[in-house]
Protein backbone atom coordinates (compact mmCIF):
# COMPACT_ATOMS: atom_id res chain seq x y z
CA UNK A 1 0.00 0.00 0.00
CA UNK A 2 1.82 3.06 -1.25
CA UNK A 3 0.40 6.17 0.38
CA UNK A 4 2.69 8.96 -0.73
CA UNK A 5 5.83 9.77 -2.61
CA UNK A 6 7.30 13.28 -2.78
CA UNK A 7 8.29 14.54 -6.20
CA UNK A 8 11.51 16.17 -7.41
CA UNK A 9 9.78 19.55 -7.40
CA UNK A 10 8.62 19.03 -3.83
CA UNK A 11 12.13 18.17 -2.76
CA UNK A 12 13.40 21.38 -4.30
CA UNK A 13 10.61 23.34 -2.69
CA UNK A 14 11.37 21.88 0.74
CA UNK A 15 14.99 23.02 0.53
CA UNK A 16 13.88 26.52 -0.43
CA UNK A 17 11.70 26.62 2.70
CA UNK A 18 14.59 25.40 4.82
CA UNK A 19 16.84 28.19 3.65
CA UNK A 20 14.17 30.80 4.27
CA UNK A 21 13.37 29.37 7.70
CA UNK A 22 17.01 29.36 8.72
CA UNK A 23 17.46 33.03 7.88
CA UNK A 24 14.10 34.19 9.21
CA UNK A 25 14.35 32.00 12.30
CA UNK A 26 17.77 33.34 13.23
CA UNK A 27 16.38 36.88 13.25
CA UNK A 28 13.18 36.01 15.09
CA UNK A 29 14.88 33.92 17.73
CA UNK A 30 17.55 36.51 18.33
CA UNK A 31 14.91 39.03 19.40
CA UNK A 32 14.43 36.99 22.58
CA UNK A 33 16.74 38.73 24.99
CA UNK A 34 19.62 36.66 26.35
CA UNK A 35 19.84 36.31 30.09
CA UNK A 36 21.42 39.44 31.52
CA UNK A 37 23.07 37.54 34.34
CA UNK A 38 26.19 36.51 32.47
CA UNK A 39 24.83 33.64 30.40
CA UNK A 40 25.99 34.98 27.07
CA UNK A 41 26.28 32.57 24.18
CA UNK A 42 29.94 31.54 23.91
CA UNK A 43 29.33 29.49 20.75
CA UNK A 44 30.51 25.95 20.26
CA UNK A 45 33.53 25.18 22.41
CA UNK A 46 34.92 22.54 24.74
CA UNK A 47 34.16 22.71 28.46
CA UNK A 48 35.96 21.40 31.52
CA UNK A 49 32.58 20.29 32.90
CA UNK A 50 31.08 17.64 30.63
CA UNK A 51 27.54 16.34 30.34
CA UNK A 52 25.23 14.65 27.87
CA UNK A 53 22.29 16.27 26.10
CA UNK A 54 18.84 15.31 27.41
CA UNK A 55 16.00 14.44 25.03
CA UNK A 56 12.72 14.44 26.97
CA UNK A 57 10.78 13.19 23.95
CA UNK A 58 7.16 14.28 23.56
CA UNK A 59 5.46 16.48 26.13
CA UNK A 60 2.38 18.67 25.98
CA UNK A 61 2.22 22.46 25.96
CA UNK A 62 2.41 24.11 29.41
CA UNK A 63 3.59 20.85 31.00
CA UNK A 64 6.46 20.99 33.50
CA UNK A 65 9.69 19.37 32.34
CA UNK A 66 11.75 17.67 35.07
CA UNK A 67 15.17 16.22 34.27
CA UNK A 68 18.26 15.00 36.07
CA UNK A 69 21.70 15.14 34.49
CA UNK A 70 25.21 14.25 35.63
CA UNK A 71 28.05 16.77 35.35
CA UNK A 72 31.66 15.54 35.39
CA UNK A 73 34.79 17.55 36.09
CA UNK A 74 37.15 16.60 33.27
CA UNK A 75 39.70 19.23 34.18
CA UNK A 76 42.92 18.81 36.13
CA UNK A 77 41.97 20.93 39.14
CA UNK A 78 39.02 21.15 41.49
CA UNK A 79 36.19 23.54 40.72
CA UNK A 80 33.17 24.89 42.54
CA UNK A 81 29.95 25.44 40.58
CA UNK A 82 28.36 28.64 41.83
CA UNK A 83 25.42 28.92 39.42
CA UNK A 84 23.63 27.31 36.49
CA UNK A 85 21.73 29.79 34.33
CA UNK A 86 19.41 29.51 31.33
CA UNK A 87 20.62 30.82 28.00
CA UNK A 88 17.49 32.96 27.53
CA UNK A 89 16.11 35.29 30.17
CA UNK A 90 12.54 34.20 29.40
CA UNK A 91 13.20 30.61 30.54
CA UNK A 92 11.52 29.88 33.88
CA UNK A 93 13.38 27.06 35.64
CA UNK A 94 14.52 25.85 39.04
CA UNK A 95 17.95 24.23 39.44
CA UNK A 96 19.27 22.09 42.29
CA UNK A 97 22.90 20.94 42.46
CA UNK A 98 23.73 17.93 44.60
CA UNK A 99 27.40 18.74 45.09
CA UNK A 100 28.87 22.06 44.02
CA UNK A 101 32.56 21.28 44.54
CA UNK A 102 34.10 18.65 42.26
CA UNK A 103 37.58 17.17 42.21
CA UNK A 104 39.11 16.07 38.87
CA UNK A 105 37.09 13.12 37.52
CA UNK A 106 34.30 13.58 40.08
CA UNK A 107 30.63 13.85 39.04
CA UNK A 108 27.53 15.45 40.52
CA UNK A 109 23.83 15.33 39.74
CA UNK A 110 21.81 18.38 38.73
CA UNK A 111 17.99 18.52 38.87
CA UNK A 112 16.26 21.02 36.58
CA UNK A 113 12.54 21.76 36.54
CA UNK A 114 11.46 23.85 33.55
CA UNK A 115 8.09 25.56 33.23
CA UNK A 116 7.05 24.46 29.75
CA UNK A 117 5.74 27.22 27.52
CA UNK A 118 2.55 27.18 25.51
CA UNK A 119 4.32 26.82 22.18
CA UNK A 120 4.16 23.61 20.15
CA UNK A 121 6.76 21.81 18.07
CA UNK A 122 10.42 21.14 18.65
CA UNK A 123 12.07 23.04 21.50
CA UNK A 124 15.51 23.43 23.04
CA UNK A 125 16.44 24.80 26.47
CA UNK A 126 20.12 25.60 27.01
CA UNK A 127 21.74 26.08 30.43
CA UNK A 128 25.31 27.14 31.24
CA UNK A 129 27.27 26.26 34.37
CA UNK A 130 29.62 28.84 35.88
CA UNK A 131 32.33 28.60 38.52
CA UNK A 132 34.28 31.00 40.72
CA UNK A 133 32.07 33.95 39.76
CA UNK A 134 33.46 33.95 36.25
CA UNK A 135 31.33 35.07 33.30
CA UNK A 136 32.86 32.35 31.14
CA UNK A 137 30.84 29.11 31.32
CA UNK A 138 32.55 25.84 32.20
CA UNK A 139 29.71 23.54 31.15
CA UNK A 140 26.62 23.36 28.96
CA UNK A 141 23.35 21.45 29.44
CA UNK A 142 20.95 21.05 26.50
CA UNK A 143 17.36 19.90 27.10
CA UNK A 144 15.47 19.11 23.92
CA UNK A 145 12.07 17.66 23.05
CA UNK A 146 8.83 18.10 21.16
CA UNK A 147 5.67 19.80 22.44
CA UNK A 148 2.62 17.93 21.10
CA UNK A 149 -1.03 18.97 21.32
CA UNK A 150 -4.57 17.62 21.67
CA UNK A 151 -6.19 21.01 21.10
CA UNK A 152 -5.18 22.49 17.75
CA UNK A 153 -3.28 25.75 18.51
CA UNK A 154 -5.04 27.40 15.56
CA UNK A 155 -8.33 27.15 17.47
CA UNK A 156 -6.96 28.84 20.60
CA UNK A 157 -5.63 31.97 18.92
CA UNK A 158 -7.46 34.86 17.32
CA UNK A 159 -6.32 38.09 15.69
CA UNK A 160 -9.03 40.73 16.17
CA UNK A 161 -7.18 43.19 13.96
CA UNK A 162 -7.51 46.93 14.52
CA UNK A 163 -9.76 47.97 17.40
CA UNK A 164 -10.78 51.63 17.55
CA UNK A 165 -10.27 53.39 20.88
CA UNK A 166 -13.23 52.84 23.26
CA UNK A 167 -14.70 50.15 21.00
CA UNK A 168 -15.23 46.55 22.12
CA UNK A 169 -14.95 43.18 20.46
CA UNK A 170 -16.57 39.82 21.20
CA UNK A 171 -15.50 36.38 19.98
CA UNK A 172 -16.18 32.74 20.72
CA UNK A 173 -13.18 30.41 20.35
CA UNK A 174 -14.33 26.84 19.68
CA UNK A 175 -11.91 24.02 20.36
CA UNK A 176 -10.65 21.93 17.47
CA UNK A 177 -9.34 18.61 18.77
CA UNK A 178 -7.08 15.89 17.48
CA UNK A 179 -9.25 13.20 15.87
CA UNK A 180 -10.46 10.51 18.26
CA UNK A 181 -10.12 12.41 21.57
CA UNK A 182 -12.43 14.34 23.87
CA UNK A 183 -11.57 17.33 26.07
CA UNK A 184 -13.49 19.98 27.97
CA UNK A 185 -12.46 23.28 29.52
CA UNK A 186 -13.05 23.30 33.28
CA UNK A 187 -11.59 26.42 34.94
CA UNK A 188 -9.86 29.70 34.07
CA UNK A 189 -6.61 29.84 36.03
CA UNK A 190 -5.00 32.95 34.52
CA UNK A 191 -7.21 35.78 33.31
CA UNK A 192 -6.58 38.93 31.27
CA UNK A 193 -6.85 42.40 32.76
CA UNK A 194 -8.50 43.77 29.64
CA UNK A 195 -10.51 40.86 28.27
CA UNK A 196 -13.31 39.08 30.11
CA UNK A 197 -13.48 35.32 29.42
CA UNK A 198 -16.15 32.67 30.13
CA UNK A 199 -16.27 28.93 29.46
CA UNK A 200 -19.33 28.14 27.34
CA UNK A 201 -20.99 25.25 25.46
CA UNK A 202 -20.27 22.70 28.19
CA UNK A 203 -16.53 23.36 28.04
CA UNK A 204 -16.23 23.19 24.25
CA UNK A 205 -15.53 26.90 23.74
CA UNK A 206 -14.28 30.11 25.35
CA UNK A 207 -16.24 33.34 25.00
CA UNK A 208 -14.24 36.60 25.19
CA UNK A 209 -15.28 40.25 25.42
CA UNK A 210 -12.92 43.21 25.68
CA UNK A 211 -13.18 46.13 28.05
CA UNK A 212 -14.40 49.43 26.62
CA UNK A 213 -11.05 51.08 27.28
CA UNK A 214 -7.83 49.22 26.44
CA UNK A 215 -4.31 50.68 26.20
CA UNK A 216 -3.22 51.91 22.80
CA UNK A 217 -0.92 49.81 20.67
CA UNK A 218 -0.53 46.14 19.83
CA UNK A 219 -1.51 43.54 22.41
CA UNK A 220 -1.14 39.80 22.96
CA UNK A 221 -3.32 38.77 25.87
CA UNK A 222 -3.01 35.22 27.20
CA UNK A 223 -5.78 33.40 29.08
CA UNK A 224 -4.82 30.04 30.61
CA UNK A 225 -7.58 27.47 31.15
CA UNK A 226 -7.53 24.06 32.83
CA UNK A 227 -9.01 21.01 31.07
CA UNK A 228 -10.27 17.58 32.05
CA UNK A 229 -7.55 15.90 29.97
CA UNK A 230 -4.85 13.88 31.70
CA UNK A 231 -2.43 14.78 28.89
CA UNK A 232 -2.95 18.42 27.89
CA UNK A 233 -3.95 19.70 31.30
CA UNK A 234 -3.79 23.40 30.46
CA UNK A 235 -4.40 25.49 27.35
CA UNK A 236 -3.33 29.06 26.64
CA UNK A 237 -5.67 31.17 24.55
CA UNK A 238 -4.00 34.10 22.77
CA UNK A 239 -5.91 37.19 21.66
CA UNK A 240 -3.85 39.59 19.56
CA UNK A 241 -4.69 42.86 17.90
CA UNK A 242 -3.99 46.55 17.87
CA UNK A 243 -5.86 49.30 19.67
CA UNK A 244 -5.85 52.41 17.49
CA UNK A 245 -6.16 55.70 19.33
CA UNK A 246 -6.47 59.30 18.20
CA UNK A 247 -2.78 59.35 17.26
CA UNK A 248 -1.86 56.67 14.72
CA UNK A 249 1.72 55.46 14.06
CA UNK A 250 2.84 54.33 10.61
CA UNK A 251 4.15 51.07 12.11
CA UNK A 252 2.92 48.88 14.99
CA UNK A 253 6.39 47.47 15.67
CA UNK A 254 9.89 48.63 14.81
CA UNK A 255 11.84 45.85 13.08
CA UNK A 256 15.54 46.62 12.85
CA UNK A 257 16.16 43.31 11.06
CA UNK A 258 19.78 42.17 10.75
CA UNK A 259 22.11 44.67 12.46
CA UNK A 260 25.83 44.69 11.74
CA UNK A 261 28.05 44.39 14.80
CA UNK A 262 29.43 47.79 15.78
CA UNK A 263 26.66 49.82 14.12
CA UNK A 264 24.05 52.04 15.77
CA UNK A 265 20.76 51.38 13.96
CA UNK A 266 17.97 53.92 13.84
CA UNK A 267 14.35 53.99 12.72
CA UNK A 268 11.77 56.78 12.50
CA UNK A 269 8.09 56.46 13.46
CA UNK A 270 5.64 58.88 11.90
CA UNK A 271 2.67 59.87 14.11
CA UNK A 272 -0.47 61.42 12.66
CA UNK A 273 -3.76 62.52 14.18
CA UNK A 274 -6.69 60.38 13.05
CA UNK A 275 -9.08 63.34 13.27
CA UNK A 276 -6.68 65.93 11.88
CA UNK A 277 -6.46 67.82 15.17
CA UNK A 278 -3.26 69.05 16.78
CA UNK A 279 -1.55 66.98 19.47
CA UNK A 280 1.55 67.29 21.63
CA UNK A 281 4.11 64.58 22.37
CA UNK A 282 5.15 64.37 26.01
CA UNK A 283 7.73 62.03 27.54
CA UNK A 284 9.37 59.50 25.22
CA UNK A 285 11.17 56.58 26.90
CA UNK A 286 13.16 53.57 25.71
CA UNK A 287 13.13 50.40 27.81
CA UNK A 288 14.73 46.99 27.27
CA UNK A 289 17.74 48.25 25.30
CA UNK A 290 20.10 51.22 25.37
CA UNK A 291 19.21 54.04 23.02
CA UNK A 292 17.62 57.44 22.70
CA UNK A 293 14.47 58.84 21.10
CA UNK A 294 14.14 62.30 19.62
CA UNK A 295 10.90 64.06 18.65
CA UNK A 296 11.07 65.92 15.33
CA UNK A 297 8.72 67.84 13.06
CA UNK A 298 7.20 66.25 9.97
CA UNK A 299 8.04 67.54 6.51
CA UNK A 300 6.08 69.62 5.72
CA UNK A 301 5.50 70.72 9.32
CA UNK A 302 2.01 70.17 10.75
CA UNK A 303 0.44 70.36 14.22
CA UNK A 304 -1.27 67.01 13.50
CA UNK A 305 1.97 65.18 12.66
CA UNK A 306 5.18 64.34 14.50
CA UNK A 307 8.17 62.06 13.93
CA UNK A 308 9.94 60.10 16.69
CA UNK A 309 13.41 58.87 15.76
CA UNK A 310 14.75 55.90 17.73
CA UNK A 311 18.52 55.36 17.68
CA UNK A 312 20.08 52.40 19.51
CA UNK A 313 23.58 52.37 20.98
CA UNK A 314 26.40 50.49 19.27
CA UNK A 315 25.43 46.84 18.96
CA UNK A 316 27.49 43.79 19.97
CA UNK A 317 27.29 40.08 19.21
CA UNK A 318 25.50 37.89 21.77
CA UNK A 319 22.91 40.50 22.79
CA UNK A 320 19.83 40.96 20.62
CA UNK A 321 18.16 44.37 21.00
CA UNK A 322 14.58 44.07 22.18
CA UNK A 323 12.47 46.63 23.97
CA UNK A 324 9.63 49.15 23.89
CA UNK A 325 9.47 52.75 22.72
CA UNK A 326 6.80 54.50 24.84
CA UNK A 327 5.32 57.80 23.65
CA UNK A 328 3.02 59.79 25.93
CA UNK A 329 0.36 62.33 24.96
CA UNK A 330 -0.38 64.47 28.05
CA UNK A 331 -3.42 66.37 26.73
CA UNK A 332 -5.04 63.11 25.57
CA UNK A 333 -4.06 61.19 28.69
CA UNK A 334 -2.74 58.15 26.81
CA UNK A 335 0.55 56.42 26.07
CA UNK A 336 1.47 54.56 22.89
CA UNK A 337 3.90 51.63 23.33
CA UNK A 338 5.74 50.46 20.20
CA UNK A 339 7.85 47.30 20.60
CA UNK A 340 11.14 47.00 18.72
CA UNK A 341 13.67 44.25 18.05
CA UNK A 342 16.40 42.99 15.79
CA UNK A 343 19.29 40.54 15.43
CA UNK A 344 23.00 41.29 15.51
CA UNK A 345 25.19 39.71 12.84
CA UNK A 346 28.96 39.81 12.39
CA UNK A 347 30.68 42.60 10.50
CA UNK A 348 31.72 40.21 7.74
CA UNK A 349 28.61 38.02 7.65
CA UNK A 350 27.49 37.37 4.06
CA UNK A 351 23.73 37.51 3.46
CA UNK A 352 22.66 35.70 0.29
CA UNK A 353 19.64 36.51 -1.85
CA UNK A 354 17.50 33.35 -1.90
CA UNK A 355 15.51 34.48 -4.92
CA UNK A 356 18.72 34.71 -6.96
CA UNK A 357 19.75 31.23 -5.77
CA UNK A 358 16.46 29.81 -6.99
CA UNK A 359 16.79 31.67 -10.29
CA UNK A 360 20.21 30.06 -10.79
CA UNK A 361 18.76 26.60 -10.24
CA UNK A 362 15.97 27.07 -12.80
CA UNK A 363 17.86 29.00 -15.49
CA UNK A 364 19.49 25.92 -17.00
CA UNK A 365 22.90 27.37 -16.30
CA UNK A 366 25.57 24.79 -15.48
CA UNK A 367 26.61 26.90 -12.48
CA UNK A 368 23.78 25.56 -10.26
CA UNK A 369 24.57 26.20 -6.60
CA UNK A 370 25.98 23.42 -4.45
CA UNK A 371 23.05 23.65 -2.03
CA UNK A 372 20.45 23.06 -4.69
CA UNK A 373 22.50 20.40 -6.48
CA UNK A 374 22.65 18.44 -3.22
CA UNK A 375 18.90 18.94 -2.75
CA UNK A 376 17.84 17.30 -5.98
CA UNK A 377 20.23 14.36 -5.83
CA UNK A 378 18.70 10.99 -4.94
CA UNK A 379 21.02 9.00 -2.68
CA UNK A 380 20.02 5.63 -1.24
CA UNK A 381 16.91 5.90 0.91
CA UNK A 382 16.71 5.10 4.61
CA UNK A 383 14.28 2.22 4.85
CA UNK A 384 12.18 0.89 7.71
CA UNK A 385 12.16 -2.94 7.83
CA UNK A 386 8.94 -4.87 7.27
CA UNK A 387 7.25 -5.39 10.67
CA UNK A 388 6.64 -8.99 11.60
CA UNK A 389 3.22 -10.52 12.30
CA UNK A 390 -0.13 -10.07 10.59
CA UNK A 391 -2.45 -7.16 10.02
CA UNK A 392 -2.68 -4.32 7.47
CA UNK A 393 0.74 -3.09 6.32
CA UNK A 394 1.05 0.58 5.44
CA UNK A 395 3.92 1.94 3.36
CA UNK A 396 4.76 5.52 2.43
CA UNK A 397 7.77 7.36 1.04
CA UNK A 398 9.02 10.91 1.66
CA UNK A 399 11.76 12.55 -0.39
CA UNK A 400 12.66 15.34 2.05
CA UNK A 401 12.01 15.38 5.80
CA UNK A 402 13.95 18.49 6.73
CA UNK A 403 10.83 20.20 8.13
CA UNK A 404 9.17 17.04 9.51
CA UNK A 405 9.26 15.71 13.07
CA UNK A 406 7.34 12.48 12.50
CA UNK A 407 4.07 10.78 11.58
CA UNK A 408 0.77 9.61 13.10
CA UNK A 409 -1.47 6.80 11.84
CA UNK A 410 -5.24 7.29 11.97
CA UNK A 411 -7.85 4.55 11.48
CA UNK A 412 -11.63 4.36 11.08
CA UNK A 413 -14.24 1.74 10.14
CA UNK A 414 -15.71 3.95 7.40
CA UNK A 415 -14.28 6.54 5.02
CA UNK A 416 -16.21 9.28 6.84
CA UNK A 417 -14.80 8.33 10.25
CA UNK A 418 -14.65 8.96 13.08
CA UNK A 419 -10.87 8.45 12.96
CA UNK A 420 -8.72 7.54 15.96
CA UNK A 421 -4.95 7.73 16.29
CA UNK A 422 -3.70 4.15 16.52
CA UNK A 423 -0.04 5.00 17.09
CA UNK A 424 0.50 5.57 20.80
CA UNK A 425 3.31 8.01 20.03
CA UNK A 426 4.53 9.98 17.05
CA UNK A 427 6.68 7.90 14.68
CA UNK A 428 9.89 9.92 14.43
CA UNK A 429 11.40 10.65 11.04
CA UNK A 430 14.14 8.37 9.75
CA UNK A 431 16.30 10.96 8.01
CA UNK A 432 17.58 14.31 9.21
CA UNK A 433 19.45 14.85 5.95
CA UNK A 434 17.39 16.75 3.37
CA UNK A 435 19.09 14.81 0.55
CA UNK A 436 18.16 11.35 1.82
CA UNK A 437 14.60 10.04 1.22
CA UNK A 438 12.85 7.70 3.64
CA UNK A 439 10.64 4.63 3.18
CA UNK A 440 8.26 3.75 6.04
CA UNK A 441 6.42 0.54 6.88
CA UNK A 442 3.96 0.20 9.73
CA UNK A 443 1.71 -2.74 10.59
CA UNK A 444 -1.55 -2.59 12.52
CA UNK A 445 -1.66 -5.57 14.90
CA UNK A 446 -4.99 -4.58 16.49
CA UNK A 447 -7.44 -5.43 13.67
CA UNK A 448 -9.85 -8.33 13.21
CA UNK A 449 -9.37 -10.56 10.19
CA UNK A 450 -11.90 -9.93 7.45
CA UNK A 451 -12.93 -6.47 8.63
CA UNK A 452 -12.64 -3.35 6.48
CA UNK A 453 -10.63 -0.40 7.74
CA UNK A 454 -9.72 3.06 6.47
CA UNK A 455 -6.30 4.62 7.15
CA UNK A 456 -4.49 7.87 6.60
CA UNK A 457 -1.02 9.05 7.60
CA UNK A 458 -0.72 12.38 9.39
CA UNK A 459 2.49 14.35 9.10
CA UNK A 460 3.78 16.30 12.12
CA UNK A 461 6.07 19.22 11.34
CA UNK A 462 8.86 20.54 13.51
CA UNK A 463 6.81 23.67 14.27
CA UNK A 464 3.94 21.54 15.63
CA UNK A 465 1.67 21.89 12.62
CA UNK A 466 -0.16 18.72 11.57
CA UNK A 467 -1.88 17.72 8.35
CA UNK A 468 -2.93 14.59 6.45
CA UNK A 469 -0.25 13.19 4.18
CA UNK A 470 -2.82 11.32 2.09
CA UNK A 471 -6.56 10.81 1.74
CA UNK A 472 -8.14 7.85 3.62
CA UNK A 473 -7.56 4.51 1.90
CA UNK A 474 -9.38 1.22 2.42
CA UNK A 475 -7.68 -1.97 3.62
CA UNK A 476 -9.24 -5.36 4.41
CA UNK A 477 -7.46 -7.07 7.27
CA UNK A 478 -6.11 -10.52 6.38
Amino acid sequence: MKLYQATWAQALGFVFLVLVAQLAGSVAQATDAPATNGAQDPGEQSYSLSTTDVDVGEVYALAAIDIKVALTNEGTSSLTIDRILPRWAGTSARVEIQNKTLEPGESTNVSISIDGGDGVGRFSHIFYAFADRSDKPIGKIAVRGFADWIVDPASTSVDVGVVKDHNQFEKTLRLKLRPGVTLRLTRIVSASRWIDARIVDDGAALSIRSEAKMPWGSFNEAIVVETDSSDQKRIAFHIVGNVQGIVVPNMETIAFGAIREGSSPEQAVRLESANGKAFRVGDVTVTGARGEAIVQECVPASDSCKVVKLKLDEQHMGVAPKGVLSISFPEIGSTLPIPFGGAVIGKDTVVRDLEKEIEKSTSGSPSISTTLRDAVSTPKAMEMPVPSGSGPLLKWEVANESQIYGYEIYRARTVDGPFDRVTTKILKRLSTDARIPSIYRWRDHTTDVGNEYWYYVGVVYLNGKKEALNSPQKVISK
